[in-house]
């Protein structure tokens, strides 16, 4: 993917950061930036609202499927389109440790948006592991609706023929402010080299490869299947799409409300037998924070702990109580304001673990001991790894004079 950092068309300069109207010969390029918001329809027929936030620009990349799963890269298509589009690709072109992009279901009815995220999962075929055949995977419910890339439609007659993840298609010219016009473009998320992206919040399950060209405070999605997302055997031949999750800096919170690299840590079989697996390697190149995944985790994790790449900024609580932070936002909790919190640290068994930081850590968090609902929160817990002979000494500082909230 590294050619795809090399060029830049005119036309991507005249349009970044435009969002053009749809006209009857020209393409619609999403490009948002920082402030702006877009709904759009996938091939499912469910909505989903894009929101980006902060000192960022990025193209939104998006597949039509036709009834011969031929598939064009171009658009997204707004939900009053007849026919949905996938999302296929993210490439963020501009950001920084401030920016924060999220893409949530919502439903609409009458005019009404109704934000709903944390709901429903992703049907999925791909290879069952274990024998080679059609394995029909279901998404854990809860764990969102979104698919970042690209998925098969039932062709008449072939049966178990739709839903297979589309992992890469050829470039039909320039879309939006990609820096290439030709050759494959595959599916997931990539960021610009150089670039930090602070916070990403997807609402499903992210196929492909993800590339952050620079740091991340928080990366959030349902389920991590990127790799080899139609599936594949256990070997000990190297993968064929080896780092298919790649920070170039640091990560400081990868949060995932499913699982990674698999299905299910239900689906183990004796001796460890899985029956779903993508050869999931993710590569730090700086330091690696928390790692925190609800359900099962297949695959390699390493971390260079490079120190050119060192942030200092606080970590952040990831619990957030409360009415006012929402998923599009960059939070994780409450995000109707009905207490639906789905990431405790309120107790000893559910402490966030913080990576450990060059001069020290400091925690960027809250505590709201409002008796009412949403709030409650009394108390947090962190953890922190330790080695032999080490101690922790914890300072809290009150900002209730400073005006802070």
């Amino acid at each position: 993917m590294g050619s795809h950092f090399k060029r830049r068309s005119k036309l991507a300069g005249a349009t970044a950061g435009v969002l053009m109207e749809r006209l009857e010969a020209r393409q619609l390029l999403t490009t948002l930036s920082g402030g702006q918001t877009f709904i759009y329809k996938d091939t499912h027929n469910q909505d989903f609202l894009i929101t980006v936030l902060g000192n960022t620009q990025a193209e939104f990349v998006g597949a039509a499927v036709d009834a011969q799963n031929n598939v064009i890269l171009g658009d997204l298509v707004s939900p009053a389109d007849t026919n949905g589009r996938e999302l296929f690709a993210i490439y963020v072109g501009t950001a920084d440790w401030d920016s924060v992009i999220s893409i949530q279901h919502v439903t609409l009815n009458n005019g009404q948006l109704t934000l709903d995220p944390f709901t429903g999962g992703v049907q999925l075929n791909v290879t069952n592991a274990r024998t080679g055949r059609n394995y029909p995977l279901a998404t854990n419910g809860g764990s969102g609706q979104g698919f970042l890339g690209a998925r098969t439609v039932q062709i008449s007659g072939i049966n178990e023929s739709e839903n297979h993840p589309i992992l890469s298609v050829d470039l039909p010219g320039q879309i939006g402010i990609l820096p290439t016009d030709q050759g494959p473009w595959g599916a997931g998320l990539i960021v610009a080299d150089g670039q930090d992206l602070g916070k990403f919040l997807f609402d499903g399950t992210i196929s492909g490869n993800v590339d952050i060209g620079g740091s991340m405070n928080l990366f959030y999605a349902g389920n991590v299947l990127t790799g080899e997302t139609n599936g594949t055997f256990l070997s000990s031949f190297p993968s064929s799409n080896p780092n298919n999750f790649n920070v170039k800096g640091d990560l400081r919170d990868l949060v995932v409300g499913g699982s990674i690299g698999i299905d299910s840590g239900n689906n183990f079989g004796p001796g460890d037998d899985p029956v779903y697996l993508t050869r999931f390697q993710m590569h730090v190149g700086g330091h690696l924070g928390q790692v925190h995944v609800a359900d099962g985790f297949v695959g390699i994790v390493d971390a260079n702990d490079q120190n050119q790449y060192f942030r200092d900024e606080p970590q952040l609580e990831v619990e957030a109580r409360g009415t006012l932070p929402t998923f599009g936002a960059g939070f994780l909790n409450d995000t109707l304001g009905n207490g639906d919190d789905a990431f405790h640290n309120d107790t000893f068994n559910t402490a966030q673990y913080l990576g450990t930081l060059q001069d020290g850590i400091l925690v960027d968090g809250t505590l709201d001991a409002a008796d009412q609902d949403n709030f409650r929160d009394w108390a947090d817990y962190y953890g922190v790894a330790l080695m032999a002979g080490q101690t922790v000494t914890v300072q809290l500082t009150d900002t209730t004079f400073l005006g802070l909230p």
